[in-house]
């Protein structure tokens, strides 16, 4: 019997589907985020976590896949991912807190697909809402009309 073309294919796919996963195509980041109110003291429960920055399919442009979790009884969130650049985005929000986002972190070097250093922890203050001020907006029409002479 001889083997077909679409059988060699399907090895093929699943052979190269199984190394990738073993070997992912971007070196793996690790870490941890430390979530705190103004005095120091850990945020229980916060939503955290961070944001892995890889190309597109296509080529153009950077998506972000982002891995979000509850804060654990010490304040801390751990996050793994594959990034391109070594960058990772990471924030916290919580009710009651205004929250706290788009803060970076730039890994040093690539190590073993690892970025290095392998689980760095960072530190997000989340400052409690106490007076919040209420904002109004107006609309403004940016239209300044037709010239008319020497006045606009």
């Amino acid at each position: 019997m001889k083997p077909t073309y679409i059988g060699t294919m399907a090895v093929i796919f699943v052979g190269v589907f199984v190394a990738s996963a073993q070997n992912p195509l971007y070196p793996k980041a690790m870490i941890t985020v430390h979530v705190v109110d103004e005095e120091g003291n850990p945020v229980v429960g916060a939503k955290s976590g961070g944001a892995f920055e890889i190309p597109k399919m296509s080529g153009l442009g950077t998506e972000s896949i982002a891995h979000e979790s509850s804060t654990n009884s010490n304040g801390n969130v751990t996050s793994t991912g594959e990034t391109s650049d070594g960058y990772v985005f990471y924030g916290a929000r919580k009710e009651g807190y205004y929250r706290t986002a788009n803060l970076r972190y730039l890994f040093k070097e690539r190590k073993e697909n690892r970025w290095q250093p392998w689980n760095p922890k960072v530190e997000v203050v989340l400052k409690r809402i106490v007076k919040p001020i209420p904002m109004y907006a107006k609309h403004v029409d940016q239209n300044p009309g037709r010239c008319d002479g020497d006045r606009f």
